[in-house]
């Protein structure tokens, strides 16, 4: 706690940056916003100068003048960053960011011949490398047969903790109601073919079928199941905090912050 402390926390944020990629990044989105604020003479002398209605107006500029849904986000991700503020794109009255505009390796066109690997992602919420192990064997079962959760790193699993996901933590899964039965249905198709429950599901998952749009899917669907379950509570930053709580642990992350704006509201 005492480090925590002395390092500082904004906003349930650390205040570092831990990649030079992401450093450059940011970096170049605050030169753009400083070469902004000088030629619409903004008044702002010293970064204390900026204030949250500054950085919405930018964000706006940005896309009223084409910027792609991509560079707005990154930008604001930048300017949240330096400042310590928690603005989403909603605050700043942009659209969300749409998942048919991105043309990096999280686009993947839904090929028929891969809808099993894609709804087993929208049900389960798993990480490509779970994707790339998940047997039979890792699913609880209801006593018709049908799974409803799934163990993730586990000993019973195929693989034990080689079934472990980077920088996710040991969970098990709720399989959302509405696609308990497609998962059902993938994992006869796996027996029918003759495989063993030991055996992975899936052969090959192709290079280009980036999981984290289809995760996303999982976030919105797990927190709106839980809030028809269980009601409202108090809320955290727009949202309902015991839902969000339930969804970043489904998920396999620590902060909720991560999951608000990297899963909910930036689609």
């Amino acid at each position: 706690e005492e480090a925590r402390e002395n390092l500082g926390y904004k906003n349930n944020k650390t205040v570092g940056i831990h990649s030079y990629k992401t450093y450059d990044t940011y970096k170049s989105s605050c030169k753009q916003f400083v070469a902004w604020a000088k030629e619409n003479n903004k008044g702002i002398r010293n970064i204390e100068d900026v204030k949250e209605e500054h950085i919405k107006e930018y964000i706006k500029d940005r896309a009223s003048s084409g910027k792609s849904s991509y560079t707005y986000s990154k930008d604001l991700a930048a300017l949240n960053k330096v400042f310590g503020t928690a603005l989403t794109k909603q605050d700043c009255e942009v659209e969300r960011r749409s998942y048919k505009e991105i043309t990096n390796n999280r686009e993947f066109k839904e090929h028929h011949n891969y809808r099993n690997e894609i709804d087993m992602v929208r049900a389960t919420g798993m990480r490509r490398e779970s994707l790339t192990k998940i047997t039979p064997s890792a699913f609880n079962y209801k006593k018709d047969g049908t799974p409803y959760q799934v163990r993730l790193r586990d000993e019973r699993a195929y693989g034990g903790s080689n079934l472990s996901e980077k920088g996710g933590r040991d969970r098990i899964v709720d399989i959302p109601h509405q696609l308990q039965d497609r998962v059902r249905e993938i994992v006869e198709e796996h027996r029918e073919n003759g495989n063993l429950d030991n055996k992975p599901i899936f052969d090959h998952v192709p290079s280009r079928l980036g999981t984290h749009r289809f995760r996303q899917e999982f976030a919105e669907t797990t927190y709106k199941n839980y809030l028809e379950e269980h009601g409202e509570s108090s809320t955290y930053r727009g949202y309902d905090k015991e839902a969000i709580q339930h969804t970043t642990q489904q998920l396999g992350h620590n902060r909720m912050d991560i999951v608000i704006y990297n899963y909910l509201s930036a689609r």
